[in-house]
């Protein structure tokens, strides 16, 4: 542990069957882990490329929607303090702002 992190102090469990274990224990090794080292090396991994995974998404979704956006807001004279309600916006034809 690296001077400044937090002790870990929470733990999981779970069950396995002999044949799982063996294989894990097989994978821990191979890693040159414990086998306690080597699950939460993986499962923080999947943690951390899950939330990557989530912000790429958010920012791909966020860049294709910016255009839609764009185009629907287009079709509305807001600087004359018209704005549209969300309901409006969400009933305009999307094919049209495509």
């Amino acid at each position: 542990m690296t001077a400044g992190q937090p002790f870990r102090t929470k733990s999981l469990t779970t069950k396995v069957t002999e044949e799982e274990y063996a294989r894990l224990q097989e994978l821990a090794t191979a890693a040159g882990q414990s086998m306690g080292e080597w699950a939460r090396t993986v499962l923080l991994a999947q943690v951390n490329s899950s939330q990557e995974i989530i912000l790429a998404e958010v920012l791909i979704w966020s860049e294709l929607s910016i255009p839609f956006i764009q185009e629907i807001l287009s079709q509305f004279d807001i600087d004359s303090g018209s704005v549209p309600s969300a309901q409006h916006i969400l009933s305009t034809d999307v094919n049209h702002a495509a």
